[in-house]
């Protein structure tokens, strides 16, 4: 191959695996949302994600590629519900057009540690196993 022919298959593979890992990542993400959430919308969430799982399992084997991202995308809920809780844990009180409105709120700093190790686990992972194919076919 052409040094130019080389680099843009090489570019197209790398733009291909994150996509992959970007779709993964949404289904993972519709999984923990829809769990957490199952007393609410949480059925009409699971329902969603597993028709995006029945879909990328139908364009196997690429979409495989991505597959860790389910693992970052568990984080991606956990993330919303720390920053939801940021001003926690506790009674935080907070000024409206005609008075105060006051929640409990929970400790964040939990929710914040496990997105943290769920989002950067997934990639971790991800970008392991793409350098492992990588190595094996010679092209990393």
């Amino acid at each position: 191959m052409v040094p130019d022919e080389a680099r843009r298959y090489v570019q197209n593979m790398i733009r291909r695996r994150w996509l992959w890992f970007a779709a993964w990542a949404a289904v993972g993400a519709a999984a923990t949302l829809g769990l957490l959430s199952i007393l609410s919308i949480g059925i009409l969430v699971l329902v969603g994600g597993g028709i995006g799982t029945a879909f990328l399992l139908a364009r196997a084997p690429g979409s495989l590629e991505g597959l860790p991202g389910a693992i970052s995308g568990v984080g991606l809920p956990l993330l919303y519900v720390a920053w939801l809780n940021r001003s926690g844990p506790g009674t935080v009180c907070h000024a409206i057009r005609h008075g105060s409105e006051c929640d409990q709120e929970w400790n964040p700093a939990p929710f914040w540690a496990a997105a943290a190790i769920f989002i950067l686990g997934g990639g971790v992972v991800a970008l392991r196993q793409w350098h492992r194919v990588g190595s094996d076919t010679g092209t990393s």
